[in-house]
């Protein structure tokens, strides 16, 4: 078993269902059946298929599982059910269909991690990557991390597939990809911000789309070398986070700038209303 297991057992405040754990009760214990269960709960904003009349993404309201789950049983009190009407899903995009299988499966007992990446099987242009969540399941015979993607629904990704959120960080801090590779912009914006999520994730601090600690909001020009230095390592440090987890919790705790989450909500909110 990977030592790290047992830290993603347990429920974190954006994982726990709160009020709401009896839904949990007798669902499916397979991978496959899972994912349709979460698709059928839930409805991509961005996936070009129809969406529930009269509402739109908000993902403030998709802050915790608890949030989503208080809304379909608002919508069906029959609770996670697989003929759930269009109508009465949730909007929500890869992280929130990512956070909820975490959930049910950390219930199961099964550790579960969300991972913030970047992935080419969603993009248009196979040249370049579109940032994404999945989940990362624990499968204690075999020792191993599985890769799972509810929406589309992808089981055992395999790791060729899935560039963690420092890797984008990495590979143009080294040269060797050009910036339009990733969803960027001179400020590597979004390539920080997704670093930032992956990181919080592993440490088992579930950030929205919007939030990371404050090393990852500075701006690339005024970033000073030490800064520079620290976000070099742990985008490194994360290419093996089992491995690496105790001094990645060590840096959290040694830097401010890594403790505690801040808004771009603004920015955020420009990208996906404007």
């Amino acid at each position: 078993m990977i030592q790290s297991f047992s830290d993603y057992q347990a429920f974190d405040p954006s994982t726990d269902p709160g009020d709401f754990i009896y839904l949990y009760k007798d669902l499916p214990d397979s991978l496959d059946s899972l994912c349709n269960l979460v698709q059928n709960q839930l409805v991509h904003p961005w996936n070009g298929g129809p969406q529930p009349q009269g509402r739109r993404y908000e993902p403030r309201n998709n802050h915790r599982v608890a949030n989503m789950l208080e809304q379909l049983v608002q919508m069906n009190p029959d609770g996670l059910v697989m003929d759930r009407l269009l109508d009465e899903r949730v909007i929500a995009s890869c992280r929130e269909n990512a956070l909820l299988l975490t959930s049910i499966l950390r219930y199961q007992g099964i550790p579960t991690r969300v991972r913030a990446s970047w992935v080419k099987y969603l993009s248009s242009d196979q040249s370049k990557f579109t940032d994404h969540w999945v989940s990362e399941v624990g499968h204690e015979d075999e020792k191993r991390w599985l890769l799972v993607d509810t929406n589309p629904k992808r089981i055992d990704l395999p790791p060729s597939e899935f560039q963690p959120g420092g890797a984008a960080w990495l590979q143009l801090r080294a040269g060797e990809a050009a910036p339009e590779t990733y969803r960027t912009d001179d400020d590597l914006f979004y390539v920080k911000l997704n670093f930032g999520h992956d990181f919080n994730a592993v440490l088992g601090t579930g950030p929205h789309y919007w939030e990371a600690p404050p090393l990852f909001h500075v701006k690339m020009q005024e970033m000073e070398d030490w800064q520079l230095a620290l976000l070099d390592r742990l985008a490194n440090l994360l290419e093996n986070p089992d491995q690496n987890l105790d001094e990645l919790q060590q840096l959290q705790q040694e830097y401010e700038v890594l403790q505690g989450l801040e808004s771009a909500w603004p920015i955020f909110e420009q990208t996906v209303y404007s």
